[in-house]
Order: C-alpha cells, then structure tokens, then sequence
C-alpha cells in the first residue's frame, strides 16, 4: 500500500489516464484534454488486440525453433571447450600441484584432508548410483503382482 502523497501532477495524470479509458469508445470529444486524448487512443487500441489462441501447431513451431538452435554451434563448440579444459588443468596440476598439496596440508591439514577424500567418495557414489536412483519407485501392484 502506498502511503506517500500524492503529487498535484500525478493525481492529473491518473485523472486523464482513467478519463481516456472511461471514454475509449466514445467519438472524438472536444472537452477532453490533450492528455485524456492521448490516453484515450492508447485505450481503443488495446481494446481492439484480437483475443485469438495461438495456432494449432504452436508448440510443434517452437520447438522446431529450439531445436534448430541447440543444433548450432554450441553443439560443436562444447566438446572443444571441454577438452581445453581438461588440458589446461592438467597442465597447471603438473606445473603447480606440488606446491597446491603441500598448502592443502598446511591450511586444512591431515584431518581435513580425509574429510575431503570422503566428500569426493560419496559424490563418486552418488554419481555412479544416478541410475539406480532414477529407476521408478515399485508400485502397489508391483508388488502384488511379484508375489502371485
């Protein structure tokens, strides 16, 4: 809810806003301001928008469309992005990883470290147990129909 006062200027403007709209359909009338003119035409216009529902084969379009896009150049280019990733940071754990490992040991310590070889066991876990885990849940009649 808006508490602040209303300015002079903006109690006008939204007097000529709702006398364009009250008389949208009306004829041209001379006793309407410029303004109340002006807001009065944008009314008849969107009173006049046809109110149709998209074409039958709206969504088939759309996904056409996407389609065609994600067969674009991102396709091609992500593999490739992927790979020099890959090097890179194979090269920076080669030049760099000796010193990485021994401020790993420093600042997080032994302690530290087994918590964090653990971490990367359970996602290694989890990751390969994807799908398993999406396989749908068994049903009621599953399991009546097993045990008949």
């Amino acid at each position: 809810m808006n508490r602040d006062r209303i300015s002079p200027a903006d109690a006008d403007e939204w007097a000529a806003q709702e006398q364009g709209r009250l008389h949208a359909g009306d004829a041209a009338d001379t006793r309407t301001s410029a303004v109340s003119a002006d807001y009065r035409q944008i009314a008849m216009a969107l009173r006049s928008l046809p109110r149709s529902a998209p074409p039958p084969d709206f969504t088939a379009a759309v996904l056409r469309q996407v389609t065609v896009h994600e067969a674009g150049v991102e396709k091609r280019l992500v593999p490739v992005l992927i790979a020099v990733l890959v090097v890179v940071t194979a090269g920076m754990v080669l030049l760099f990883g000796r010193y990485w490992w021994q401020l790993v040991q420093l600042y997080v310590g032994h302690d530290g470290i087994r918590w964090a070889v653990a971490l990367a066991a359970c996602m290694l876990a989890s990751r390969l147990c994807r799908r398993w885990l999406r396989r749908p849940a068994p049903t009621m009649a599953d399991a009546l129909h097993r045990h008949a």
